[in-house]
């Protein structure tokens, strides 16, 4: 079971600098992310501390690289209420079915 997640920046200078990424454990990502467990991202670590915002489930690892995809390129330069919405709208969900 893979998922594809969005984390946001609870840095009071970088608030809600969103990141998305796939995983097979949200829960472990996050720590890894925050520091707590080897293996963060380098892109996150200036940023930090980061919090969960939403995960969706997927499929397959294919499937979260896809949607992964799709979320990265219309997310680009967005605020970060419109990346929820984004993240939670049905028809991009169904693309990559």
């Amino acid at each position: 079971m893979w998922f594809t997640y969005i984390i946001a920046s609870n840095n009071s200078y970088y608030f809600n600098h969103t990141y998305i990424g796939i995983t097979t454990d949200p829960f472990r990502r996050i720590l890894q992310h925050n520091g707590h467990k080897y293996g963060g991202a380098k892109n996150t670590r200036a940023k930090r501390p980061y919090r969960l915002v939403a995960f969706i489930e997927c499929d397959n690892k294919s499937q979260a690289i896809h949607y992964e995809f799709l979320l990265k390129k219309k997310c680009r330069g967005k605020d970060f209420n419109h990346k929820m919405k984004l993240f939670f709208d049905k028809s991009i969900i169904e693309k990559y079915n």
